[in-house]
């Protein structure tokens, strides 16, 4: 019997401590999950998702781009820069083109709902986690 290859979800952090956070969260809540950067992401990959940190507004329009040259998988972009409130989120994920925004600091529950909601907005499912 042979092993079924799970996609995985790309985390792109720069800060060991978070990302070795959510790697653990990612991971307790089911989900195959690595570590990596932007340059090491590769076409062909079999990606469910990319988590990026983004340190503002206009490095996450050009990561956008960049990421999508590689694979279009949903995106979930991280950032203190960010604003937190539903509202703001859903705004600036439209404009940025992306799955789902999270701002930082963010808690385990928190990372696990926007991963979901991503995934299901990708899907074309309710992104209602209330």
């Amino acid at each position: 019997m042979g092993v079924a290859t799970r996609r995985r979800i790309a985390l792109i952090e720069s800060d060991e401590l978070i990302r070795r956070l959510a790697l653990r969260w990612l991971k307790a809540a089911g989900h195959a999950a690595f570590a990596t950067n932007l340059s090491q992401l590769r076409v062909g990959q079999d990606l469910l998702m990319v988590i990026a940190d983004v340190s503002s507004v206009a490095s996450a329009e050009s990561l956008v781009q960049r990421v999508r040259m590689v694979r279009d998988v949903p995106l979930l972009l991280v950032s203190a820069r960010f604003h937190r409130g539903q509202a703001a989120s859903q705004q600036l994920s439209r404009q940025l083109g992306v799955a789902a925004v999270l701002a930082k600091p963010y808690g385990s529950s928190e990372l696990v709902e926007a991963v979901s909601a991503a995934l299901a907005s990708a899907a074309g499912g309710s992104t209602d986690t209330t």
